[in-house]
């Protein structure tokens, strides 16, 4: 009974392995003690205690330092705590494992942002949006970070893009009115 049980797990694990990595993943997922630190680490949030959610994370990951969800996890909070860099370097680790995730390149593009790394942003809002085309904040964050690079006319071609998807999104509206207007006074110089 018990080779058979063994048996018929290790094949399911290897037809998962050859499912890719996002099927990896979930297995790794129902192996592993990362849940109890995501979780604990959620409530924490949750209750506006970011730094002890850093630190249960940073504990998760001691333990299973190659585990994609407490990487992607530990990533978001350090974004919250404003450790853009750390975020970076945890992302850098996560998408080695996992790259199919548009929250995360996301969460990537803000941490560049944050850093003034416009080019990176703009790369990473990209890969977002080729995961979710229409995913809101990877457009406007896009658009934000063309505007900062000078790309204005790409940046309005985004607002304009998101009010497609989202009419009357106040802050694609004002955002095109400021790029208009700095378009204008740059025409008349």
């Amino acid at each position: 009974m018990g080779e058979s049980l063994e048996s018929d797990i290790s094949d399911f694990y290897n037809d998962i392995l050859e499912n890719g990595e996002t099927s990896f993943i979930l297995m790794e997922s129902i192996f592993d003690r990362s849940w109890e630190y995501i979780n604990a680490a959620k409530e924490m949030v949750e209750s506006g205690r970011d730094d002890d959610a850093v630190k249960t994370l940073e504990e998760g990951l001691e333990l299973l330092p190659e585990n994609a969800l407490l990487l992607y996890n530990l990533a978001k909070s350090y974004f919250r705590v404003k450790n853009y860099s750390g975020a970076v370097k945890l992302l850098e680790r996560y998408f080695r494992k996992e790259r199919g995730n548009e929250f995360a390149h996301y969460v990537m593009g803000a941490s560049h942002f944050q850093l003034e790394e416009y080019g990176d942003a703009i790369e990473s809002f990209r890969l977002s949006l080729e995961i979710a085309p229409s995913m809101i904040n990877s457009i406007f964050a896009l658009a934000m970070s063309l505007k900062k690079v000078g790309q204005y006319e790409a940046a309005l071609e985004k607002l304009k893009e998101l009010l497609d998807i989202d009419p009357g999104n106040s802050s694609a509206e004002n955002e095109i009115e400021e790029i208009n207007q700095i378009m204008n006074d740059r025409a008349e110089s």
